[in-house]
This record gives structure tokens, C-alpha cells and sequence, in this order.
């Protein structure tokens, strides 16, 4: 033997941990350097991390056995595949959360998304979660058409009540004359149900039956005829002008009978189209 040779002495067992923990900290120097500074290996510190790892990936795949179905296997082997991986039973196993926020009846819908769910292999928890996305979003998509309905109604009836002015109260105590007089508890009971009563252009529709009735003379409400604005200063125009109407030779002649009553409604039309600031 030389006199400069070292002997390493590798029975020796302070020598053997020395060499191990070397190993298993620097193991990138000793495996093919492309897998060394391969991205997956920067947290891997070493090579007991390493080991474990890979016992890891080992055991979750031996643990259910997975081996992926082809479209030639038997429907059985597809079952056998989807309940490895979670899926129940039945489609009447899976279970779901209650979503808060909307008032449909989405029994149906369920009903065919578990069957769906079932029929491509969806295990509990994925099912769960996306019928949650679902309902939640629809619980949403609600409340967005709810929220912009009622601004709607609530813009038109304000702009109703401004076109209407004092006219109002009047023009919807004979709506209600009518509704009564010629509607049943069926039809009451459907406006109301459909909400058609809070429903400005219907309103406004049957207003217009209301006062195409008062003018024929036909007793809705009770109550003397009222006019918006703009309705009360075309009819008093309409006394003065047109020679068609039954109050115009008497709103010019002093001497007819019916000359005061003609004067007193011109007056009351044009209080109605100009009233008083409160």
C-alpha cells in the first residue's frame, strides 16, 4: 500500500452516517442532471423526502386499484371505476345543501341533475358542489330580475301618480268600481295573485274602460267624473270649441237653461288642469 492511499474503513459506523447523510442531502449529485433541475425536484430536500413521495403516489393509486376504463369495457367495469371514485349506489344517495335566496321549486330539476350526475361517474362532494354553483346562481339570476322588476313598477307608478295628479285617487276608486261590479272573486283573486293590480300599463288600461264608461254615462264609482291635467284642460277646450259637444251652445249662450252648469264645469276642468301648488 502506498504511504499517501487513505483507507476508508467502511465498517465502520461513524463513517456509514457520515456517507449516508452526505447522500441524502447532495442525492442531485448523484442521478442524471436534467432530473436534477427539474422543476418538480426544488421541494424534494432530500432523498428520504424523495422516498416518501413517491411511497405517497404509490399508495393512493394501489389503495383503489384505479385502472381507466376503455369504451370497449363492460358497463360493470365502468361501475365498478366511477365507485372507486366516490360516486354512490344510487342517484337518490347523493345529497345536497339547502341554498338560501330564491323561491322556486327546483325539485324537478334536481331530480335530473342527480340522475346526469349518476349516469357520468360524479362522486358525492363534486356533485354536492356544483349543484350548489347551480341553485346559487339561480338564486342570484332571481334576485337581479326581482330587484329590476320592482324598479321598473316603481318608476312607472310614479310617473303614473305625476301624470295623473289629483286625478288619482278618483281614477283608481273607479278601476276598483269596476273590477268589482264586473269581475268575480276568481278574477280578483287571479289580479291579485299575478300581481296584475300593482301592474301600471294595466292600470292605466283600465282607466281608460272607466272613463270611455263615465262619458257614456254608465255609474262606475259613485263619484263625479275626474280628469288629469292634461285630460281636464282638452275637455273644457272642448266645451268652448266644438260645436259637437252637448255644453257648447250653452257655455256661449246666457239665456240656456243649461249655461250655469256648462260655466261651473269649464271652471272645474281648468281648477283640475291648473291646481293649486301645495
Amino acid at each position: 500500500m502506498a504511504e499517501d492511499e487513505v483507507k476508508i474503513d467502511f465498517a465502520n459506523e461513524e463513517v456509514k452516517k457520515q456517507i449516508t447523510e452526505h447522500v441524502t442531502k447532495n442525492y442531485r449529485e448523484f442521478i442524471p442532471k436534467e432530473l436534477a433541475e427539474d422543476a418538480v425536484m426544488a421541494n424534494v430536500p432530500d432523498l428520504v423526502t424523495l422516498a416518501k413521495n413517491y411511497k405517497n403516489a404509490q399508495s393512493l393509486v394501489g389503495r383503489k386499484g384505479l385502472i381507466v376504463p376503455t369504451e370497449k369495457d363492460a358497463p360493470e367495469v365502468w361501475d365498478a371505476f366511477h365507485k372507486a371514485l366516490g360516486r354512490p349506489d344510487k342517484d337518490t344517495d347523493y345529497e345536497f345543501e339547502k341554498v338560501e335566496g330564491h323561491t322556486l321549486d327546483l325539485s324537478k330539476m334536481k331530480e335530473n341533475f342527480r340522475k346526469q350526475a349518476f349516469a357520468n361517474g360524479l362522486n358525492r362532494k363534486a356533485t354536492k358542489d356544483l349543484w350548489k354553483q347551480v341553485e346559487s346562481h339561480i338564486a342570484d339570476s332571481q334576485k337581479v330580475t326581482i330587484d329590476t322588476y320592482k324598479q321598473r313598477i316603481d318608476g312607472e307608478w310614479t310617473e303614473l301618480k305625476k301624470e295623473w295628479g289629483g286625478a288619482y285617487d278618483e281614477k283608481i276608486k273607479k278601476i276598483n268600481g269596476i273590477v268589482t261590479k264586473f269581475g268575480d272573486a276568481d278574477l280578483r283573486d287571479w289580479m291579485k295573485k299575478m300581481g296584475a293590480d300593482k301592474e301600471p300599463k294595466l292600470v292605466k288600461f283600465l282607466s281608460k274602460i272607466a272613463d270611455g264608461m263615465s262619458e257614456d254615462n254608465t255609474n262606475v264609482s259613485g263619484q263625479p267624473v275626474t280628469y288629469t291635467p292634461a285630460e281636464a284642460l282638452s275637455k273644457a277646450k272642448d266645451i268652448m270649441s266644438n260645436k259637437n259637444n252637448d255644453l257648447h251652445e250653452a257655455y256661449l249662450k246666457p239665456a240656456h237653461l243649461r249655461h250655469d252648469e256648462a260655466v261651473k264645469e269649464v271652471e272645474r276642468l281648468y281648477r283640475l288642469a291648473y291646481p293649486k301648488e301645495k
